[in-house]
């Protein structure tokens, strides 16, 4: 078996037979449902000025042509987010097998990932393409990013400043619908992830300082409880020590009423706070429509980080020591 450290299968394996032009590529995802956007040659930046219209439709034909149909001096990005379209960009070799010997030692979707997930080597790195039920905010975490919500990667075909190549590892363009990132990355590393200084939300203190699984990477899928009783306990007993005020920043909070505020919506670009709490109840929700329905601290910490509701419950209660899993 090969050791995580070593470099993974699908990096040196010999990669797909690369079409002609960066032009075929862009053309590709276009025809997959993909939107692109052209960036300048040996750089990152886009080559059009109001490249965020197409967060919301795909080019035209038209564009696609004019932007890269006999040109060579020109690099592409896939646009992230885009019907939940979202990209594990691992930092390294060893990042990348890591995962790879987590996924295969855990099995079901995330061996499916990192089996037939559309993946391109990067300078450094590897692309994996995967899509989720909606799109998630970006986020580092230990050894690769999460790109989705807002963003776009360079495509296969194109050139990194650097001069190394976006080379693709297959030429079939297959990005596997995922319930959420908790599906094909382990649990504990999704909640280690930092939200950034502008965010509205933050790490509740409860859980700042407490037990957290020492190599996230070594741990299976966490564990879930049988359901019935026992878990509807454990639920209460979560919501005695987690509050989902706790959930924002302090300064963030803006008092409407007896029990009643707003606050920024932590799940779309938000200028004028749209997420309501009452902590009276102990649910919240978006104005715009970003969480559905109304929502509990689990549910939000669930959300926050990409588990489903069983997983959080069961990080939650291994976090705060509510039983031992």
């Amino acid at each position: 078996m090969q050791k995580v450290g070593q470099v993974g299968q699908g990096w040196n394996k010999k990669a797909a037979a690369p079409l002609a032009t960066v032009y075929d590529w862009a053309l590709r995802f276009v025809l997959a449902g993909v939107a692109v956007i052209p960036v300048r040659y040996r750089d990152k930046r886009p080559a059009v000025r109001e490249w965020k219209e197409y967060q919301h439709r795909i080019p035209s034909m038209e564009e696609v042509q004019r932007w890269f149909a006999g040109r060579n001096m020109i690099n592409f990005g896939v646009v992230t987010g885009w019907q939940g379209l979202t990209v594990l960009d691992f930092d390294d070799p060893q990042s990348y097998a890591r995962w790879r010997h987590w996924a295969a030692s855990v099995g079901g979707m995330a061996a499916q990932a990192a089996q037939l997930a559309f993946k391109v080597r990067t300078r450094r790195g590897v692309h994996v393409y995967t899509r989720l039920p909606q799109a998630v905010h970006n986020r580092h975490l230990d050894g690769l990013d999460i790109k989705s919500k807002g963003g776009y990667v360079l495509g296969p075909g194109s050139t990194h400043p650097s001069g190394a190549h976006y080379t693709p590892l297959s030429n079939v363009l297959l990005f596997p619908l995922i319930p959420s990132l908790d599906a094909i990355l382990p649990p504990e590393l999704l909640v280690r992830a930092d939200f950034g200084e502008d965010a509205p939300v933050r790490t509740p203190p409860v859980l700042q300082a407490k037990m957290q699984v020492s190599d996230p990477w070594e741990a299976a899928s966490a564990p879930v409880f049988a359901g019935g009783g026992e878990q509807r306990g454990l639920v209460a007993r979560i919501k005695e020590q987690l509050r989902i005020e706790d959930f924002f920043q302090p300064d963030e909070l803006q008092r409407t009423g007896e029990g009643w505020y707003l606050a920024r919506c932590p799940f779309h670009d938000d200028r004028h706070p749209s997420f309501w709490l009452n902590t009276e109840r102990q649910i919240g929700g978006c104005f715009a429509g970003c969480t559905g329905k109304p929502v509990d601290a689990i549910n939000l910490f669930a959300m926050l980080h990409g588990l489903d509701n069983r997983t959080a419950i069961a990080v939650l209660a291994r976090r705060l020591g509510l039983k031992e899993v």
